[in-house]
């Protein structure tokens, strides 16, 4: 894997938890896919603190519109992070790249 060791980018081969990778990588995706909806983000900050246990991920592309949603009877982002891992009725698509597999690949969104 390649890691940051002595402000050089070196390839060595370490112990990770693949579970903490995933979620580091899906947090990445998620900021990068934002690219992707967002021409106009031009920034993408993340700051690691091993001794406060502290990973943070920052764009400054268009979040998630927060506004009560009439059919769904809550917020926009209680929909997006709670309700919708419950509901299979995928309306939308668009893009998003995958940098675990080097791709940009399609798949489904419900609509909003």
């Amino acid at each position: 894997m390649w890691v940051l060791e002595n402000e050089q980018i070196v390839e060595k081969e370490i112990t990770f938890t693949p579970g903490l990778y995933k979620i580091y990588d899906e947090i990445l995706v998620n900021a990068a896919d934002n690219k992707q909806r967002d021409e106009n983000m031009d920034r993408l900050e993340i700051t690691m603190d091993a001794e406060k246990n502290l990973i943070s991920v920052l764009n400054n592309g268009d979040g998630l519109p927060v506004h009560w949603h009439e059919e769904h009877e809550c917020y926009v982002p209680t929909l997006v992070f709670g309700k919708l891992f419950r509901n299979l009725n995928w309306t939308w698509t668009w893009t998003w790249t995958c940098f675990t597999c080097n791709a940009t690949t399609t798949t489904s969104y419900p609509r909003l």
